[in-house]
């Protein structure tokens, strides 16, 4: 029997739920996103080479992988890759699937500007409208007054432009509002067939 000096245990740790940055270069290692050529290499002193590295998306979205170049008998360099794919067509991105905005109290002499971040992710310019229906008839049914406003409900879009649909709101009476705006997306092909729905949530005190 070996003395407990002699006994070499290896360490249990428990992984856990990866974090969210880890689950997601997991799957775009699964995925293989990214490659890498020539894997393996060796230099002379002051020789430079250089790496073919090929991005391989499968959905419109923004992929990152941190790389690790192992250096014999040196230290090893960590190599951020970054990639976007962008849609073949025009592609409204709103951030959230619902705003809700701080809460606002009633009596302000003027409402409160919110700006709603946009982005197209294609590879064509955009022309979008908002749908303000729902807005107005909100507004009929608080005594005409201007609950909530649409400041610039048409615009164009660059591809990977950003801009701001600023939305303003002003409570008539302390209590929760909600609201559905669709928006209407248009590029060289054509008005799209679904549009996307903007959600805003406000609060009156």
């Amino acid at each position: 029997m070996p003395n407990d000096s002699e006994i070499e245990l290896e360490p249990w740790v428990d992984a856990g739920v990866p974090s969210e940055k880890l689950a997601f270069e997991q799957k775009v290692l699964a995925q293989k996103i990214f490659a890498v050529e020539p894997r393996t290499g060796s230099l002379e002193p002051g020789q430079q080479m250089d790496l073919t590295v090929m991005y391989f998306p499968k959905e419109v979205m923004k992929h990152h992988l941190n790389t690790f170049f192992e250096v014999r008998n040196g230290k090893p360099l960590i190599v951020q890759l970054q990639g976007e794919t962008l849609s073949r067509r025009a592609c409204l991105q709103l951030l959230k699937d619902e705003y809700i905005m701080p809460g606002v109290p009633i009596g302000m002499e003027l409402p409160v500007t919110y700006p709603i971040e946009i982005k197209n992710l294609g590879i064509t310019k955009l022309k979008y409208s908002i749908d303000l229906k729902a807005l107005e008839d909100l507004n009929k049914r608080n005594f005409d007054f201007r609950v909530f406003d649409i400041q610039n409900p048409n615009g164009e879009l660059k591809t990977n432009e950003t801009q701001h649909i600023y939305t303003l709101f002003k409570p008539l009476e302390a209590k929760d509002y909600h609201l559905d705006l669709p928006i209407r997306v248009e590029d060289i092909e054509g008005v799209q067939k679904e549009p996307i729905m903007l959600r805003l949530r406000g609060h009156g005190y």
